[in-house]
């Protein structure tokens, strides 16, 4: 697994990462599946923006810890590639954040 530097200087850990990858439910991606509206245009943005055909989808939630609002839990995403790459994003509500990834070649 490959930590992104930007993920850390955000305040995501690498202990919250691993604990929000273990509890992720991958979805296979149908032509019936539904996502809340925001949570499946930013992926759908984030995929198109990093060239990336989805095979596979996850979802849940990470803890952070905010210098400024103390601890808070924000949304946690997992995109499976059809080659097998896996990448994990951070979603605080503004942005999403690419936090880590299985293989560098992944994006």
């Amino acid at each position: 697994m490959q930590y992104t530097k930007i993920g850390q200087e955000e305040g995501f850990t690498i202990e919250n990462i691993d604990t929000a990858i273990s509890q992720l439910k991958w979805l296979e991606i149908t032509a019936g599946l539904k996502l809340p509206f925001a949570q499946g245009e930013g992926l759908k943005v984030f995929c198109k923006e990093f060239k990336i055909i989805p095979s596979q989808i996850a979802y849940g939630g990470i803890d952070f810890e905010s210098k400024n609002e103390g601890s808070l839990y924000f949304g946690f995403y997992g995109v499976k590639t059809r080659t097998g790459q896996k990448i994990f994003i951070g979603d605080n509500g503004c942005a999403l954040t690419p936090l880590a990834l299985t293989n560098k070649e992944a994006l």
